[in-house]
Order: C-alpha cells, then structure tokens, then sequence
C-alpha cells in the first residue's frame, strides 16, 4: 500500500487583504462584512482547490531588513502608501477565525518559506502566494490571485535568487546593479547554468555567487551592497534553531552576532579537526559565501575554504567568558553568569521571552512543564532543559563525518 503524505498548504495572507479590500473605479466602498466575506471565499477556495488536509496561514509584522538596509531605506519608497480602509480588522479576523499566525521582525513570505522547508519531508506541502519572491525554494506553489499552479525546480529556485540578486528588487526599494534590467540579468544567469552539461546544484550556486560578486564589485560599495542583498533578498530558509549547532546560540552572541537575521551564515562549530593548531577557546564560524565584513570583528582569526561547504571564519572566544564556555559545553546553561545570559538574550530574535533560548537560560516553569509532558515524568528542580552540545555535531570534521556515512 502506497503511504500518501497529508497535503498541507501553506498560505501568504498578506495579498489577502489587499484582494478583499479592492475597489474598482467608481465603484461604491465595500463594507466590513462584504470584505470579510471576500476573505472567507480567498481561503476557502485557496484550500479546496490546492485539496489541502492541513494548513498554515502566515501574516507579516515588521521586518528584521529595515535594519539591515544601508543603502537605500527598505521599502522606502512605500513611505506614503496608505493602508486599505479595514486593514487592522482583516488581520485579527483572520487570526482570530483561521488561526493565522505572525512573528514580530518577520514578513509573511520568510515564514511561509521556514516553515515549508520544515514540513516539507513530513507532509506535501504546496505555498498559496501571488509573490514571485517566494520562489528561491523548489516546489510546488498556488497563486490564488491568477488561479495557477507553478512547479519550481531546484534549478528554477537557484535562478530566481539571482536574478534577484543582479536585478534587484523596485518594490521593496532595493537596489540591483546599474543598468541591468530583468532581461539581462535572466540571459546572465542563464548562460552560467547552461556552461554546465551535469546539473549539478551546488556547483552552480556557487559559481554564480562567485561571478555575481565579481559584477558587484565594478559598482560604488559593491562588496558591501552584495552582502547587504545577500540578506535583504535571502527568504529565510528554516526555523530558528533548525540544524543549528548549539554553539550558534549559547557560544557564537559572544562575538556580538545577532543570530537569525543572516542568509550567508550556515553553523557554527567549537572545533575544526582539519585545524588541529587552533585549541580549545575558538569558535568556527562556517558561512555560504566569503563575507570580509567578519574580518572587522575584534576576535577574528583567520579564514579558509573548506572542501565541500563554503567558508569558515575561526575567532577566539572572549576569555573573560571561559568559564561560561566550560558551563555550555557541560550543558549547565542556567548556570552561565548573569552577564553572559544578557549577552545571548540581548541579541536572540523578538520576541525574546517567547523564545526557546530564553526559556532554557532561565528555566522558565512553563517551559519545564512542556518538557515534563513529552517525556512522561517529573524532573529535579536541578535539571536543564535542553541536553548537552552532541560533539558529533559540534565539532564540524566529525559532523563532515557523519554526514558523508549516511
């Protein structure tokens, strides 16, 4: 018997409120409840046509990219675009009657794509979004504005980021490379992944990045725009805390990085056993891209390539916080000292007291509760509430390892 996944659909409810909320030239103004009716028929028919068994519906509330926008303000050009009439109560009806759901500092499209990536081996999953943007991830997508389905392949996904990265982005006010349009940039972008007969993913991303930087670096402050893209285009890729070492949470706020708001950054580890004359104390912080801006970080090391992955950056450790670093690597986080947990509570992404890292630190009840439930039996009062770093992880030669064994 063949074992079907469950279809979940993944719905970006900001073009929502913009569809209901329309009105034609001359037309009379809708009224509250014509509007939400409006709203109820998007959905409704977004779930029966895409057959969906289980769904997710996602809201923005902010945008971690306003401060990462240096160049030119993000979604500047907006400034004076004014909100549909009934704006606020689409959204809290939508929370309040779909259970639609939002986080503060992130756009609807970065926790469509999270959280499609998480699913995406458990259930089928399918995105509902009018928003090209979507489409770095390979998959199936329903937009519910044209009624069209699209399949996007790896290589599809690939192309569109970069496109992106050559063309920019007018809508959200980000700047591309002068004097390239979206033609150009598709034929560029073409003529690298065409060079190669074998598709091999991988291998082309990065040999478009590499050629990509190289353009970016003929234009004014192209190495620091290229970055600054890298991050402002980038769609978030997975959970906080999906595949993350525990050293990016505990171990890596000590270099005064603020986790989760980088595309260009992949894992962190304690040690690197290709490295042996780099001891204890040392952080390896493993990046897609080369990225000169971890140079200027009072701790910084040194930098190589490493052989299948990208770049790794290797820092020292504050020794001030040695004990602390003892402490994570014995797994008694609630015990780091005061100044260390302001240090990674400070820089953990909003809202903070929500967030896992936060209720570990802490030993929130709540959390220990939770903790209690899923394991069936009480804990001590000296318990913590996450496990020790798993070396085989935490080490990146032995994660290479593993990875390669299967």
């Amino acid at each position: 018997m063949i074992d079907y996944k469950k279809r979940l659909t993944i719905i970006d409810a900001d073009t929502i409120i913009y569809l209901s909320s329309f009105n034609k030239k001359d037309a009379k103004e809708k009224t509250v409840s014509k509007v939400l009716k409006l709203v109820d028929d998007i959905i409704k028919e977004t779930l029966d046509v895409t057959r969906a068994d289980e769904y997710l519906g996602f809201l923005t509330n902010g945008s971690f990219r306003y401060n990462i926008a240096k160049t030119v303000p993000y979604k500047g050009n907006r400034k004076d675009t004014v909100q549909p009439k009934y704006y606020k109560v689409i959204k809290e009806y939508m929370i309040a009657e779909y259970k639609f759901t939002m986080q503060k500092d992130y756009e609807a499209d970065d926790l469509c794509t999270s959280h499609f990536m998480h699913y995406k081996d458990i259930y089928d999953c399918i995105i509902a979004s009018p928003d090209k943007d979507l489409k770095q991830v390979e998959g199936l997508f329903y937009d519910y504005k044209k009624k069209q389905y699209t399949k996007v392949s790896d290589i599809d996904a690939i192309r569109n980021f970069w496109v992106q990265m050559l063309w920019g982005d007018a809508g959200d006010n980000i700047k591309g490379i002068t004097g390239l349009g979206e033609v150009k940039s598709n034929k560029f972008v073409n003529s690298v992944i065409n060079s190669y007969k074998d598709e091999d993913v991988n291998e082309i991303d990065f040999q478009l990045s590499k050629d990509i930087f190289e353009i970016y670096l003929k234009e004014e402050k192209g190495k620091e725009r290229f970055f600054e893209n890298l991050d402002l285009l980038g769609l978030l890729k997975k959970f906080d805390g999906d595949e993350d070492n525990k050293s990016v949470w505990f171990l890596l706020p000590a270099l005064g990085l603020q986790i989760g708001y980088y595309s260009n950054m992949l894992n962190c580890f304690i040690r690197d056993d290709n490295q042996k004359k780099y001891k204890d104390f040392h952080l390896f912080l493993l990046t897609k891209y080369r990225d000169d801006k971890y140079r200027g970080l009072d701790a910084y090391v040194a930098e190589y390539q490493t052989k299948n992955e990208g770049y790794m950056y290797v820092f020292k450790f504050p020794e001030k916080w040695y004990n602390d670093y003892m402490k994570f690597v014995a797994g008694a986080y609630s015990q780091f000292t005061a100044e260390y947990k302001d240090q990674i509570i400070k820089l953990l992404p909003k809202p903070i007291k929500e967030h896992n890292i936060f209720r570990v630190l802490m030993k929130v009840e709540s959390a220990k509760l939770e903790l209690e439930e899923i394991i069936g039996q009480k804990l001590p009062d000296t318990a913590e509430l996450m496990s020790i770093p798993d070396m085989d992880y935490e080490v990146y030669k032995l994660n290479e390892k593993k990875s390669e064994q299967g």
